[in-house]
């Protein structure tokens, strides 16, 4: 079920209307692959066919990155 969209809010995934924070926030919870972001909040699965699939992926990267370097 899609969420409603807010007014102001910047989406990475307009069909599902997921931002940015919310797939770094998965990617911290576990859900560190394409596979597990499109099963966990349905990114880049929506009805434009994906149009959002590269920037859903460089978050994925950028934030995997972060956590592996992030001081123990």
């Amino acid at each position: 079920m899609r969420k409603p969209v807010k007014k102001g809010i910047i989406y990475t995934c307009l069909c599902n209307c997921v931002t940015e924070a919310e797939i770094r926030q998965a990617v911290r919870m576990g859900h560190d692959t394409l596979d597990k972001i499109q099963n966990f909040n349905f990114a880049t699965v929506g009805p434009c066919g994906g149009s959002c699939l590269q920037s859903v992926i460089r978050i994925i990267e950028d934030e995997v990155n972060q956590i592996r370097f992030e001081p123990s």
